[in-house]
């Protein structure tokens, strides 16, 4: 009989106390330390046997058998590496109502054209995945894709023992329970012992799994670390609820790189992917107008163009108003600071508004330069150029320095018919062939700004 002792553990990084602590040493959180009862095994001495297994020398492996199944999407592919790994472990988190039980409807609804899918709902009946299988007009007469609404790990496992899927979904990892554990569902020591016993199971049976984790109020993974660790793939849904586009992004990958990202759109039928996301993102006006202006956006292998957007206006309040969305409200503050001091601007006297259209967000350094440009546009009431763009981050003394993939980022503006680019001096732009394209090379931001 198994000894019965109690610990208290964190359920934001997984602490282990003795006592209650209304602090947590190792993360900081206030009262998030929780009693679980933690049954110690008794010391059994076991004879030492010899394992069939053996080391494998590297010329012996073969990467053919590393096979992989295509999605219903080639973007979704992209940041999987190109395609699902047999076997692999994936964690797929975000907000709530972000659209993840969607996506993965999507999914088990394609891959059961030619797999064998198992779709485990621990949070809802199997008449609502019917309902939102009926609005995103799936067939419902495919007998390779299987329902269930069970939380108990056991009796999941059983099932699949039994049924033998190809492809394996679970949502989501923290409603599903441990019968063998007193902790209730979702604590750190449930999620972490049911997804060591689900990596068993995908891992020796070669099932393709997906589990669906929640998010904390940071919007950090809810669980122990350890949950990001065990898996093969991490990916984040992100996006605003009063936009329609999603981002799914890979933060952890170990069959692919980890600064991909899908663009999708929600719409009536599902998620859509966007193969042009710079198309969403770009203004709907067809005109210019002053304190607009574009910019390039690096994430992952997409390049995308963005249009930044300032007003500056008269003060209303006893301090001046420094307000940011989507872009580092510190930067903004240090690009203000700049223009002050090296350019000769005075916005003691007016509030700032900086806006990066479509709801997207970026820290990316070689945003400076348009936003300099459009908080400098709307001050003096200029239109800057038509079909231009802005590229390069503002060093304190003024200077535009270099930027990443600064090739792509041209080529990105050249297709989609952008006929002037500012870009950092040290750009080499004696591969750049294209005729219609103006390329101009500043040192300074007062430069730039004495051209428009």
């Amino acid at each position: 009989m198994p000894k019965l002792t109690s610990s208290w553990i964190c359920q934001e990084c997984g602490y282990n106390s003795a006592a209650y602590i209304g602090k947590c040493p190792s993360c900081g959180s206030w009262a998030t330390m929780i009693e679980e009862i933690i049954a110690k095994k008794n010391a059994k001495t076991s004879s030492s046997t010899i394992s069939e297994n053996s080391f494998s020398s590297l010329s012996s492996l073969d990467l053919s058998e590393v096979k992989r199944t295509k999605s219903y999407d080639p973007e979704l592919d992209s940041i999987l590496g190109g395609g699902f790994v047999l076997g692999s472990f994936i964690l797929l988190a975000g907000e709530p109502g972000i659209g993840k039980s969607t996506i993965l409807l999507q999914i088990a609804d394609d891959l059961s054209n030619k797999l064998k899918v198992a779709y485990v709902t621990a949070e809802e009946s199997t008449y609502q995945v019917k309902l939102r299988a009926t609005r995103l007009n799936i067939n419902d007469n495919k007998k390779n894709l299987l329902l269930l609404a069970e939380n108990n790990l056991e009796t999941i496992l059983n099932l699949v023992e039994k049924e033998k899927p190809d492809f394996l979904i679970l949502d989501s990892i923290q409603a599903i329970y441990d019968p063998s554990l007193e902790s209730s569902n979702g604590s750190v020591s449930q999620v972490k012992e049911c997804a060591n016993k689900i990596l068993r199971v995908c891992k020796d049976k070669h099932i393709t799994t997906i589990i669906v984790g929640h998010v904390n109020k940071e919007g950090l993974i809810a669980g122990p670390k350890v949950l990001e660790h065990i898996v093969d793939t991490v990916l984040y849904f992100e996006g605003e609820k009063f936009h329609n586009f999603r981002i799914i992004r890979a933060t952890k990958n170990r069959f692919g790189c980890t600064d991909e990202t899908a663009f999708f759109e929600m719409k009536d039928n599902g998620l859509v992917a966007i193969a042009n996301p710079s198309t969403l993102f770009m203004s709907q006006n067809t005109e210019p107008a002053s304190g607009s202006t574009y910019t390039t956006i690096v994430d992952g292998s997409k390049t995308i163009i963005a249009e930044v957007q300032a007003l500056v206006g008269a003060m209303g309040y006893a301090t001046c108003r420094r307000v940011s969305n989507g872009l580092d409200v510190n930067r903004v503050l240090q690009i203000i600071a700049i223009l002050e001091r090296r350019s000769g601007y005075n916005f003691s006297k007016h509030d700032i508004f900086v806006n990066l259209v479509g709801g997207l967000t970026s820290s990316e350094p070689a945003l400076d330069l348009s936003i300099a440009m459009s908080i400098v546009s709307c001050m003096n009431n200029l239109i800057p150029q038509k079909k231009s763009v802005y590229i390069g981050e503002i060093g304190l003394t003024g200077e535009i320095r270099q930027v990443t993939k600064i090739e792509n980022r041209i080529k990105e503006c050249a297709k989609l018919g952008f006929e002037k680019i500012v870009v950092p001096w040290e750009t080499d732009i004696s591969k750049i062939k294209n005729p219609n394209l103006e390329m101009v090379r500043i040192k300074k931001v007062f430069e730039v700004l004495s051209r428009e």
